[in-house]
C-alpha cells in the first residue's frame, strides 16, 4: 500500500491532491444539503397528503414506491422530518449541516422539544457507537430489537425483549397447558395455542365463517342477506352497519384491503381495515353487500381525499 502511495505521489502534484480532497468535501456538503431538501419536501408531502392524492396509503409506502427509498432510508427520513417540525433547533442544525441523518436516526426517538438542544450537542460530538450505548442505557430494550428471520425452510427465528411481568404470564400459561395435557409444553407450542385461541375468538373472518355456517344450517331464517329492502344510511342519523352485512363483506373480501393501484395491483394490507361505501352515505349509499368493501385505513383516507 505504501509503494502504491509513492507511485501515486510521483504522478500527481500537491494541487491535484488538494483538488480531489476538495471534491470529496464538496460532495459531503452536497449530500447533507440534499438530505435536508428531502426532509423539507417530505414534510410538505406529509402535510398536504400528496401521497394520498397518488393513491398511496401512507407516507412510508409513498417513500418506498414513488421515491424508491429503502425501508431503512424511508423510516429514517420520515422520522427526522416529523421530529424536526416539532423541534426548531433540530431543524436549524440540519439546515446548517451541523449533524447528519445517519447519526441522528440513532437517537431520534429520544429527542423532544424540551431536550432537543442537549441531544443535538451529543450528536455533534459523539460517535454512532457512543450514541447507541447512551440510548441503550436509558432504554435497555433498544439493545434487543424485535426481529424475525428465516433460518430454515418453514422455520423462523423470533427474537424480542419481554418484561419480567409478561414472562410470568407466559410461564403461567405454560403451567396451565402442562396441567391440562399432562405433557411438557415447548415455548413454540404455547405461542401457537395462544394465537389459535385469540384468532378463533377475535378474527372477524372466523366470525364471518361461523355466521355463514349458521345460516346454512337454518336456511329458512330471515336475515339481512335475503331481505328485499336494503338499509339506507341517513347522513344525519347514521345507522351502524349490521353485523350480518359486516360478516358477508369480510367473508367476500377475505379480510384484505380491496384497493387497486394504477397498474391493477391489489393492496395486501390485512390490518386497520375499514368498511367503505362505494356510493357515499351522503349521496344515498346503502348498507348493502354490493355497496360495501374493505379498505385499509390509509387507502380509505386516500380515496376520500381524492374524491
Amino acid at each position: 500500500m505504501y509503494n502504491n502511495f509513492n507511485i501515486a505521489k510521483k504522478q500527481m502534484t500537491n494541487k491535484d491532491f488538494a483538488f480531489i480532497n476538495q471534491q470529496a468535501i464538496n460532495a459531503v456538503k452536497t449530500l447533507k444539503k440534499a438530505e435536508y431538501d428531502l426532509i423539507k419536501v417530505l414534510q410538505k408531502v406529509d402535510e398536504k397528503k400528496v401521497y394520498a392524492y397518488y393513491g398511496f396509503r401512507s407516507l412510508f409506502q409513498y417513500s418506498l414506491s414513488a421515491l424508491h427509498l429503502t425501508e431503512s432510508q424511508a423510516y429514517s427520513y420520515i422520522n427526522v422530518a416529523r421530529k424536526s417540525q416539532q423541534c426548531p433547533a433540530l431543524d436549524e442544525a440540519l439546515k446548517n449541516k451541523e449533524i447528519s441523518v445517519s447519526k441522528l436516526k440513532q437517537v431520534i426517538a429520544q429527542i423532544t422539544p424540551s431536550n432537543q438542544t442537549e441531544w443535538i450537542d451529543r450528536v455533534k460530538t459523539m460517535s454512532k457507537r457512543e450514541l447507541e450505548n447512551l440510548v441503550a442505557k436509558s432504554n435497555p430494550h433498544i439493545r434487543i430489537p424485535e426481529q424475525a428471520r428465516m433460518v430454515a425452510e418453514n422455520l423462523i427465528h423470533l427474537q424480542m425483549p419481554i418484561s419480567e411481568n409478561r414472562f410470568k404470564k407466559f410461564q403461567r400459561v405454560n403451567e396451565l397447558l402442562c396441567q391440562k395435557t399432562n405433557k411438557v409444553i415447548k415455548m413454540q407450542d404455547i405461542v401457537e395455542q395462544l394465537c389459535d385461541f385469540y384468532i378463533e375468538k377475535n378474527d372477524p373472518l372466523k366470525k364471518a365463517e361461523r355466521a355463514e355456517k349458521r345460516i346454512k344450517r337454518k336456511p329458512n331464517r330471515i336475515t339481512l342477506q335475503n331481505k328485499a329492502k336494503p338499509i339506507v344510511a341517513s347522513q344525519t342519523n347514521r345507522a351502524a352497519i349490521p353485523s350480518s352485512i359486516q360478516n358477508q363483506v369480510y367473508l367476500r373480501d377475505q379480510g384484505c384491503c380491496q384497493f387497486l393501484d394504477a397498474t391493477g395491483k391489489k393492496c395486501r394490507e390485512r390490518r386497520w381495515l375499514d368498511y367503505h361505501h362505494v356510493i357515499p352515505v351522503k349521496k344515498g349509499g346503502e348498507h348493502s353487500l354490493k355497496n360495501l368493501t374493505l379498505l385499509c385505513r390509509g387507502h380509505h383516507r386516500s380515496l376520500h381525499f381524492i374524491t
